[in-house]
């Protein structure tokens, strides 16, 4: 049943979880842009629509990809799925609502089965093969994705569970396939719904993989390593570009080791210093106020 005060408990959480990094990293995007001016100009250049005053509070507003004024122009190129993600919290109450209201796991499933594959037709209809929808698209992809989350949920809370031990192997393989085969990538939403639930089987193969304590400490940073990596790419390889250019194939190997090294110690410095005492603030709040 839905609760007002657990919503709210929730909302508060999620804004501490979501905007104090989201901020942080634009903090840091602006910083690097006083230091780099060329950088700065390049952008300019390249994507004027960035500047306007819309595009910028909307950005620090993480309204971005709404649809309210206009699509795209993110200042962090992944953070339009984050924005997308807080349109799905404001509709979760009611989705929950007529979701409690399904009692069989059968049916569950048959939904979020039938969910995927109308996202997959879709792409397939409007040549969307590139495995990405994004921007107007994203908002039938957060739809479709968002929903069959909390109707697993539900499926779970059922009683939902697996004995097959290879579930998460064969959708692991289908995956793969997707990204090989042009015509299947339309599935490619059904099978990594398929491969994370069974992340959840005690007895799935590929589910005791994840439980290394390297995942593990992979996914402690995963939300700081996301909105860190576009950005850190895209400047790191502005700035090196040059000289890679002039590197044997050796050289480019160690110094991509060492990129992708230098991001996971970023993100893992960030997830230290600014996501864990955003939260630690929210659940303070969060007991002061319910």
């Amino acid at each position: 049943m839905f609760v007002k005060k657990e919503f709210f408990r929730f909302a508060l959480l999620r804004f501490f979880r979501i905007y104090p990094l989201h901020l942080a990293i634009l903090f840091f995007l602006f910083l690097f842009l006083f230091v780099f001016p060329p950088y700065l100009e390049c952008i300019i250049r390249e994507e004027p629509e960035r500047f306007t005053v819309g595009n910028i509070l909307a950005n620090i507003l993480l309204v971005d990809n709404w649809g309210i004024v206009f699509f795209g122009h993110p200042w962090n190129g992944v953070s339009w799925t984050i924005s997308l993600e807080i349109l799905a919290y404001i509709a979760f109450p009611f989705l929950a609502f007529f979701v409690n209201r399904i009692f069989s796991v059968r049916l569950c499933l048959v939904l979020v089965i039938g969910v995927l594959l109308g996202l997959g037709l879709f792409m397939l209809v409007t040549n969307n093969l590139d495995n990405n929808l994004k921007w107007r698209g994203g908002i039938l992809r957060i739809a479709c994705e968002f929903s069959c989350g909390v109707i697993l949920s539900r499926a779970y809370r059922l009683g939902f569970s697996s004995s097959f031990p290879w579930f998460g192997v064969g959708c692991l393989g289908l995956l793969v396939l997707c990204f090989i085969i042009p015509f299947m990538r339309p599935l490619i939403y059904l099978w990594l719904a398929g491969f994370m639930m069974s992340l959840t089987f005690e007895n799935d193969k590929i589910a005791r993989i994840f439980e290394s304590k390297f995942i593990s400490w992979l996914g402690e940073i995963s939300y700081s390593l996301y909105l860190t990596h576009m950005l850190l790419l895209q400047g790191i390889f502005w700035l090196v570009s040059p000289s890679m250019q002039l590197m044997n194939l050796q050289s480019k190997m160690v110094l991509s080791s060492l990129i992708i090294f230098f991001i996971l110690l970023f993100a893992w410095f960030v997830n230290i210093y600014v996501e864990r005492p955003s939260r630690n603030i929210g659940r303070v709040v969060v007991k002061h106020l319910t």
